[in-house]
């Protein structure tokens, strides 16, 4: 797939991983790295992430080497 559109509500080990709904920024890497994506853009994200994106793109970079962004409020993606 060329995108991921992945939430990110979670910090990473802040759930039971037999009953998430949830995942982390690093959660979202694996998942995009496993998945051969493109892109990853996350969305739903907790407003300490909104306030230090770049930490959060950090934590995602670890799994993740592809380009990697947070969402914006009301942003339109053309497919």
């Amino acid at each position: 797939a060329d995108l991921l559109v992945q939430e990110c509500a979670l910090q990473r080990g802040s759930r039971d991983p037999r009953t998430a709904t949830h995942c982390s920024p690093e959660d979202a890497g694996e998942v995009a790295a496993q998945a051969g994506v493109k892109e990853l853009l996350l969305v739903h994200y907790p407003d300490t992430m909104a306030r230090d994106p770049e930490a959060a793109l950090a934590r995602v970079r670890k799994y993740f080497a592809g380009p990697a962004r947070l969402a914006r409020d009301g942003e339109v993606i053309a497919l």
